[in-house]
Order: C-alpha cells, then structure tokens, then sequence
C-alpha cells in the first residue's frame, strides 16, 4: 500500500462523511449508516497499515513516517476545530433530537467536535512519540517538542481561523448547493444567535451575503 494513497483515502472518508448531505443521510438512513462506519473501518485499516508493514512508510525515511502522522492529525483537528467553532449548526438531523439531553445543536456539534479535536488526536499523538522512540529520540526531546508543535500550531491555527472558516463555509456551499444567488433563506435562532431571513446577493472566499 502506498502511503500517500492510504492517507488521502483516509482523509477523504473523514471529510465526505462530515460533509451535510452525506452526514444527515448517514443519521437517517441505516443502509448508509452502516456503510458510512464501513468505509470509516476499511480506510483507518489502509492507514495504520501503510504505518507498520514492513515496505510501508518507515522504508521511505523515518522522517516520512513523522510528516505522515503529524499531517493526519493536523486535518483530523482542523476538522474538529471547524465543527467547535463553527457559529451554528452543520447538520439537520440533530435539529429535533438533542434537546431530549438539555443541548441545543449547536452544543451538541461543539462537543463532538471538540472530542475529535483533542481526545481523538491523542491517538495520533501516540503513534508519534512511538515513532519518534524507533528514531532513538529521548522522552525529555519528545515532551519539549510536542509541547512547542502544540504551541505553535494553536497559536497559527487560532490567527488564521476567520479565514479558515470562511473558506471552508463556502466550499460547502459550493458542494452541497443548498442555496444560490437570488434564493431567500432563513437562518434559524441557535443559541444566543439570532436567527436571520433574506435574499442571497452575493456568495464569494471572504463573506456571503
């Protein structure tokens, strides 16, 4: 298996299926549900794989195995940092459901985003310093480093966010299509988010109007 393939395969899986369209058929169909956590399964398997067969990333240079790692971490955060962050609810499936546990939506998608953002990233964390140990790198070398990766990643990530979400924003408009210059929408109240109705003017990177 090809490292690369492995992981572009991975993070599509990941990101197509948090995508809205596919997200909400997931909930409410159990045929694409069940194929959803197939794909899920299949791709994380052709992931690790690529990482411990003996012809995989390691035979490529011990740094490959590093860039290979810490860059499925960094899109599996960028993900759960959009779905924290994210100013209201992505997905229409959880509309009705999640105030049978006193959440709204949005609370709902922010704590499942800051699941995959932090607890789910340990595991990439793991691998790293495991990695990193094969390389005869000592603990102490290991902590400092982690600790000024995460430093500076956090700091980067939070400058950059506004961008990051914009762009991010409108790609999905873009993909999913639910809504086009000219069209009247309606935003609905989310938290302390008032709700909003009007006619779409413009739609571009930077904002949509």
């Amino acid at each position: 298996t090809h490292p690369l393939t492995a992981w572009v395969v991975s993070a599509l899986a990941l990101w197509v299926w948090h995508l809205p369209f596919y997200y909400d058929a997931a909930v409410r169909l159990e045929a694409v549900h069940a194929l959803e956590h197939v794909t899920f399964f299949l791709t994380a398997l052709l992931f690790w794989w690529a990482l411990v067969e003996p012809a995989g990333v390691f035979r490529r240079g011990r740094g490959a195995a590093l860039v290979y790692l810490f860059a499925a971490a960094m899109q599996s955060a960028i993900l759960g940092a959009l779905l924290t962050l994210a100013p209201r609810p992505w997905y229409t499936a959880h509309l009705d459901t999640t105030g049978a546990w006193g959440l709204s939506p949005l609370d709902d998608q922010q704590i499942a985003g800051g699941i995959m953002w932090v607890p789910a990233n340990l595991v990439y964390l793991g691998a790293l310093l495991w990695a990193l140990e094969r390389m005869g790198v000592s603990g102490a070398v290991l902590w400092t480093a982690f600790t000024g990766f995460a430093t500076v990643g956090a700091v980067a990530f939070f400058a950059a966010w506004s961008v990051l979400s914009n762009l991010f924003c409108t790609l999905l408009i873009y993909i999913t299509k639910s809504f086009r210059i000219g069209d009247t929408v309606e935003l609905l109240e989310a938290g302390d988010k008032p709700g909003m109705k009007g006619r779409v003017v413009e739609i571009n990177p930077v904002y949509t109007t």
